[in-house]
Order: C-alpha cells, then structure tokens, then sequence
C-alpha cells in the first residue's frame, strides 16, 4: 500500500458494510466482485482472506438492529446506518493514532 502523506496504513482491522437486501448484496460483493465468503447463520458473510483488510463482512440489518435494540427490524425514528469505518489504526514511523467513530453503541 502506498504511503499517504506523513501515514503508511498497513491494513484496516474490520470492516463490515451493514446491508438491508443480503441476497442483493451477496450478488454484488460475491458475483460481481468475486469475494469468496464464508456463511455463519442468519446470512452472515465473512472473509479474512482479504488483502489489507484483516476481516471484511457483510451483516444484515436485521443482525444489527437485534444487537441494539433487541428486535429484527431497524426503527423507523433511527436512521439506519451506512457503511463507515468503526475504527481504524494508522501507523507511521513516528507516531500511532486510534481513530473511532461511533454512531450508535450496541452490544
């Protein structure tokens, strides 16, 4: 990966675009774009096999809102979220920063 500006980002840790259609979004990350995914229950896909991300997975909507509300469905009131980094470590030779973002606290 090529340095950026006084940064070299190594890899990103996680990254896991919450999808609302997982049947929609298997045909576009895994036909289209050819990422070969592991299923868990409930349509979870994940791989570690991809280069410069240490985990990459898609989870359902319906995952993420049982994880922070204790229901299926998503609420109305609340914006569903889009993907985004949760957090993301950047080294360079001089120092190491931890940068978090976080929209909404689940467990």
């Amino acid at each position: 990966m090529a340095p950026t500006g006084d940064f070299k980002i190594l890899f990103i840790a996680g990254f896991g675009p919450i999808v609302r259609e997982v049947n929609v979004s298997r045909k576009l990350y895994s036909e289209i774009l050819g990422i070969q995914f592991k299923e868990e229950s409930g349509e979870y896909l994940h791989t570690e096999a991809m280069k410069g991300a240490n985990s990459f997975a898609l989870w359902p909507l319906s995952h993420a809102a049982q994880s922070c509300f204790g229901k299926d469905s998503w609420p109305d009131e609340i914006p569903a979220p889009q993907p985004g980094l949760s957090s993301m470590s950047i080294v360079s030779k001089r120092r190491r920063l931890s940068l978090w973002h976080e929209a909404i606290e689940c467990s």
